[in-house]
Formats: structure tokens, sequence, C-alpha cells
């Protein structure tokens, strides 16, 4: 290691933990809560949670708590830490895999469940202060919409406590806050000192060195770059052992290290070499054989032994969901000391650790299980790094990979705290919700973050619009809203050139197993552009060629008009009235903007695309009972689609007596499937397919099949599976709760 950089990793900082809210901030913040404000705190990396219970051990003894924060915070290792810090309270889980409706103290929510229940609020228990934990999950490109929704629908006049990291619009955020939830809001942004995080670069020399020089690239980085070339092969064996004797030699565990998939995380794991013999006096430590006679199936989890010989694991969504726990447990424990990670799951991590490595990719490779790095990813990863148990700085340290792009990793390490901008979407799901408040649309729509981030606003007459559009296309399949028009066009174009692009591999693959896989993808994609409405249109060549001048002219307006209006609040509106329009097509929505009961029922399935399951509830064809066949049929709506897995499951003959049951129960299905399928294309929505293979996969469980010999039967990965389960479970439960009331 480079001498000047290993005095400043060694170099001692002030400890991190100083000047932490003591028991006099907690009464104070209590006291406000309950008597007057809202309140919105923000502080650097971790120590919300904290937070969060020093408040909540303040009122809970004679208050009711709704604890909220996104799936990823709402784990087994946090619950653990939750229940740890407030002993004796009563507290309910409200996720996939844990409900309980009975009365308590505090209710711990995920905000996907939270949004699930908007419409069945009043029938629990009302609470005496909700919190938002990990709010920043606000600028999370998917998990924003549904933070931002729970937001806009809180029961009212409720306190409400929000916790995020810091940000620089801080004060805009607590104005919204006042808007949303009709209270004053007090801003407390806690500046918590905290060791530096140093970038650097390790050569595939093996030297590491300073990423920058007084935030530029350093000179030195840039001649490695420009005169060698990066290690042959940064997922091969030799590159593993390597990196981590080199990790370990430097002093930089405990790291994590960063892989561009989750079989590059398994297979530097088993490259890896033992370093303990004996793993019984291991396993035998009070730590870790309390964690595992919680979890008593882990003892015999394949990967046990040897992540504690080794002292390595992998973390990603591929295993048991409880492993991950266990590995956070490991981590906690110093029982492991080298975690491999994907970019994909490092945001579900909450234990701290000194060092992360970048071993990653900058290009995506068509149909390979990658994951590019963001800025929102390296804010997370950001986040883990530095102990607060030590002094010394953390590290974050680029791999010399021949495709790293070393200004965009040292910009993204090196960018200031920005401001949190809403990443709101209307979608099927976000519009029910929103509904369930009783608001007319453009209320609805003046609440939205995004309304007070973005003042400008476009005056369009889309009716004007729609009237020159219908002239020019009359009796056309898609005119029920402009949009559709345009979505259809967007992926007609999109499957047209997947298709040529795959007609043209085929061309030039020899190998015959991989050309059969390319010939069934490119027929799954023909009979989805088959599907689309514009194939039995008069107007399909006029649309997709764009055949006269007038309405070339016109589509190229309405895309110029589209650009503009998404930095505008009148185009949230008009996409709210788009998917309100979808919504009231299939009985979801009335005339007055309320939910129907149909409407209700898609709520609280949390599905994307509810559309299809209550279809077939509504025609009688999906018996919602406690048979093993009902629950297999359920887990074919389950949206697991992306995940690609599924659609390259084969149907074995280890589960083919499961999908001959249910063939039945699925033609029955299938005309109103097929139907829905085709009313959802006029408006230029490709919803999910029923998938067959999952609810294959889940009558075999049903039936007793264990979860690993399902795995080895389908190369279906055991996480995938369990999340299947917890999603079928979840489902299966809402529709049976929905038919008793």
């Amino acid at each position: 290691m480079d001498a000047k950089l290993k005095k400043i990793l060694n170099k001692p900082f002030p400890a991190p933990t100083r000047n932490f809210p003591d028991n006099a901030f907690y009464k104070e913040i209590s006291h406000h809560i309950l008597a007057d404000s809202n309140y919105l705190i923000t502080l650097p990396g971790a120590g919300k949670t904290s937070i969060a219970l020093g408040i909540i051990s303040e009122i809970i003894s004679h208050k009711v708590v709704w604890y909220i924060a996104p799936p990823v915070s709402v784990n087994p290792y946090q619950i653990f830490h939750i229940k740890s810090a407030l002993n004796n309270v009563d507290i309910t889980l409200m996720t996939e895999d844990e409900r309980n409706k009975s009365d308590c103290r505090m209710l711990v929510w995920s905000s996907d469940i939270f949004m699930n229940y908007l419409a069945d609020i009043d029938s629990l228990t009302r609470p005496d202060l909700i919190i938002f934990d990990d709010a920043e999950f606000l600028g999370h490109p998917d998990k924003g919409t549904v933070l931002e929704t729970c937001l806009l629908c809180l029961p009212e006049a409720v306190p409400v406590l929000v916790l995020a990291s810091s940000t620089a619009n801080s004060k805009a955020l607590s104005t919204w806050m006042e808007a949303v939830c009709k209270r004053s809001c007090r801003l407390l942004e806690i500046n918590i000192p905290r060791v530096p995080i140093i970038p650097a670069f390790i050569s595939s020399k093996w030297d590491m060195v300073p990423l920058v020089d007084r935030k530029r690239l350093s000179g030195k980085v840039k001649r490695l770059l420009k005169e060698k070339s990066g290690f042959n092969n940064f997922k091969g064996a030799s590159f593993i052992k390597q990196l981590v004797s080199f990790i370990r030699a430097e002093n930089l565990t405990p790291a994590i290290v960063l892989m561009p998939s989750e079989k590059d995380c398994d297979l530097a794991v088993n490259t890896c070499s033992k370093i303990i013999s004996n793993v019984g006096e291991v396993l035998t430590q009070p730590q870790i054989t309390t964690v595992l006679d919680r979890y008593p199936f882990l003892k015999d989890y394949p990967m046990l032994t040897a992540a504690l010989a080794k002292q390595i694991a992998p973390f990603h969504s591929n295993h048991h969901p409880l492993w991950c726990t266990l590995v956070e447990h490991f981590l906690s424990f110093g029982s492991i000391d080298i975690v491999f990670v994907t970019l994909d799951s490092v945001e579900k991590m909450i234990n701290r650790v000194k060092t992360a490595v970048l071993c990653i990719e900058q290009k995506i490779v068509e149909n390979k299980n990658a994951y590019k790095i963001t800025s929102w990813k390296m804010d997370r990863i950001i986040s883990l790094v530095g102990r607060t148990e030590t002094d010394n700085a953390g590290c974050i340290a680029l791999v010399h990979t021949p495709d790293v792009d070393a200004v965009r990793i040292k910009d993204m390490l090196l960018h200031t705290n920005g401001s949190l901008n809403s990443t709101f979407q209307c979608n099927c799901r976000s519009v029910l919700g929103i509904l369930t408040n009783g608001l007319e649309p453009v209320a609805i729509m003046d609440r939205l973050l995004f309304k007070f981030q973005n003042k400008s606003f476009e005056d369009l007459d889309m009716e004007e619009f729609q009237a020159q559009l219908v002239e020019e296309l009359p009796d056309a399949r898609c005119i029920t809203h402009i949009k559709s028009v345009t979505l259809l066009k967007d992926l007609y174009l999109k499957l047209t050139l997947e298709i040529t692009n795959l007609a043209n591999r085929i061309k030039t693959t020899n190998v015959s197993g991989k050309s059969q896989n390319l010939d069934e993808r490119q027929h799954k994609l023909e009979c989805r552009l088959f599907q689309l409405p514009c194939n039995e249109c008069v107007h399909l060549s006029l649309c997709h060629k764009r055949g006269t001048k007038k309405f070339r002219i016109l589509i190229e307006k309405y895309y110029e008009i589209q650009s503009r209006l998404e930095k505008s609040i009148t185009g949230f509106r008009i996409d709210f009235q788009y998917y309100v329009e979808c919504l009231q097509e299939f009985g979801l929505v009335n005339q007055k903007h309320n939910l129907a009961k149909e409407g209700v029922l898609a709520l609280r399935t949390g599905l994307n695309f509810p559309q299809s399951l209550i279809e077939c509830i509504r025609e009688g064809l999906l018996p919602v009972d406690i048979s093993a066949a009902s629950f297999g049929l359920i887990g074919g709506f389950a949206e697991c689609s992306e995940y690609p897995e599924w659609d390259d499951l084969k149907i074995t003959e280890n589960i083919q007596e499961q999908f001959s049951e249910l063939l039945p129960g699925f033609e029955k299905m299938a005309t109103v499937l097929d139907r829905t399928k085709k009313r959802m294309l006029r408006f230029g929505i490709l919803s999910p397919e029923y998938s067959l293979s999952q609810s294959a996969v889940m009558l075999a469980w049903k039936k007793k099949a264990d979860i690993e010999i399902l795995n080895k039967q389908t190369g279906i990965p055991i996480g995938l599976i369990v999340k299947l389960i917890r999603k079928t479970e979840y489902l299966s439960e809402r529709l049976k709760y929905s038919d008793q009331c």
C-alpha cells in the first residue's frame, strides 16, 4: 500500500459517536411531537434508527406507535435490534412474512405493506405517533413512489416523525411535510462528527494508491489507467485469493467486496481457502448458538461451515433471506471479516464496515445478470463504510478492472450531499393508494413533493390535441387516451428491434442449445408483438411508418410537448387521469374517483397490475380457499417478473404432476387472462404474464416439497423461491381476508 495512503488510513480521528443525542434530547423531541409539531430530523450516515428508538422509549409506555420503513430496512436483523432496544414492548410486525393485526403498543411496517393497508387503516387502533425511518428512500428510483404515497395518505392529525439522511433541501422538505400533514413541522439537522472516507485505487500490480488528489483523479491513477491494462480476470480464482490476502494483510477488514452478479459472489467465496480448522468451536460460541437456535434450519445451510471456516460469506438475494440475516450477525460478532455482495443487495445491509472494495463492471452485457453502479447505490455504500467503534478512516477502494470508469466513480464518491428529490410515478398501484383519501385528483397532485420542487406549469389543451389525433386516426383501437398511442408506438418499436437483434444473433450462433434458447425467446417476443392492438388496427402502417406528413408533424409535436411536461406538474396530472381511466375501465374506480369494492381488493393485494387477478375472481374462476390447488393458482399471479429465472424455468418431471393438476384451472382462466391483457394493451400497458411455472412450484411447496430440493430440481435460486412463497402467502391471506369483509 502507498505509504501516504497507509498513514491516512491509520491516522486517529475524533470518535464519530461524540455529541450523540442524550436522554434530555429525546424528552424534548417527544414533548414537541405529541404537543404541537411534527418533526423532520436529518443526520449523516447511520444512526437514524437509534434516534427513533430513543424517542419511542420515551413514550411507548402510554402511547401507540407505528414505525414505517422501506422493505430493505425492515429485515430480521433490524427487527432483532429494535426488539433488543425495546425490552418488554409488545411489538407486532406487518411484513410479508409476519402479520398480526392484534392490538399492541407498536406496529412495525414495511412501507409496501402499509400502502396495501391504506384502505383498512381505520380498522386498526389509531396511533399516537407515526415514525418514518430511512426517508431518503423518497429519492429511490423504485421505492420512492410507495414511500411518498404512504406520506400522502396518513391518518389526519396524527403526529409524524420523519428521519432521513442529511440533504441540501431539508427546509423545503419540512415545508412540504407541513402541507401534506396539515400540521407545523420542526426541522432538526444533526451534524454528528464522522471519520472521513478515503477513496483508493487498487492497480493490477497490487499497488493501492489514493484515487483522488485535491478532488481530481490522482496523477498516478491516470498513468496506471493509461499505461497498464486491468486485471486479466478479476472474477478468477487467482485474483480473488490475492484480493482476500491483500485486504487482510493491509488491515482493511471488516470489508465488503462488491461483485457484478450473484454467481460471481458465490464463486468468489468457493474459491477462498479455509483459515479455521475447528469450526465446531466457533459454532458453540454463545452469540452464534443463540442465533442458530432462533433459526434452527440454518444449522444445515450448505454454506454455513464453509463460511465460518473461511471467515468469508456471500450476501445476495439468491440466498435464503435468513441466511443474509445470519451473515449480518456473523459480521457483527467478528466471525467473518469479508462479505461478497452485489450492488443490488448492498442497500439491504445494515452492519458497518471499514472497507468497501468495488470489483464492478461499468457496461452491462446483454442477458447478463449484472448491476450498474448509480449515485443512489454509491450513497448506500458510503453509509456503510466507517466503523463507529473505531477512530480510523474508512476506505472505498476501486479495483483496476478492464472497463472501469474511474472518473465517474470518483465524481460519485466526492459529490456533496445533494437534494432529496421526488421520484414519484403514477401507476395503477400508486393511483389506487392515493384515491383512498377521498380527495379530488387536482388536490392530490397539489400535494406531491414534485409540485413543491417544480413550480413551472405548462399550459396545454390536451383535449384539442386529442381531437386532432382522433381526426387523423378515426376508429383506432388505442384512441382511449393520447398517452396510449405513444406508449404503443414505443412498445411496438422496442419489441421489433429486440426481435431483429435476436434474429441476427441466431444467424451467427452455431451452438445448438444456445440457438434453441434464442429461438424460444424470439418466439415469445413475436407473440407479445402480435398481441398489441396495433396488429388489428387499420392504421398500423400509418402509425408505425409515420405515413403522412400531417401525422408525422402531429406526433413530433406531441413528443416535444411530452418532454416538457415531464418537468411540470401538468404532466403528472395527465398521467394520473390516464391511470384513473384505466382503473375505471376495469371497474376498480367509480366516476367520483372513489375505490369500488374491487378497487379496495386490488389495493390490498399489493400487485402493481392487479387487473388480471381481480377479473378472474370477479368471473368466479379463481377459488380462494385453503386448498393446495388454490394456493398454487394464486402463486401464478405473484409478480416476480423482475427475476428472469422464471422465464427460463423448464417444467421438469419432478413437478410435472403439479403442472398437470393446475392445467385445468389455468385453462379456465386463460380466456379472461387473454381478454384482460388485450384491454390493458389498449392503454399501452404490457402487464405481467400469468406464470404457470410459479404456480407449479408453489403447489409442490404446499405439498411439503423441501425448498432446497425444489432449488435443485428447477434451478430457481433458494432466495427467489422464498420470496415467491412469501408473496403467495401474503396474497392468499389478503384475498381470504377480503372475502370475509
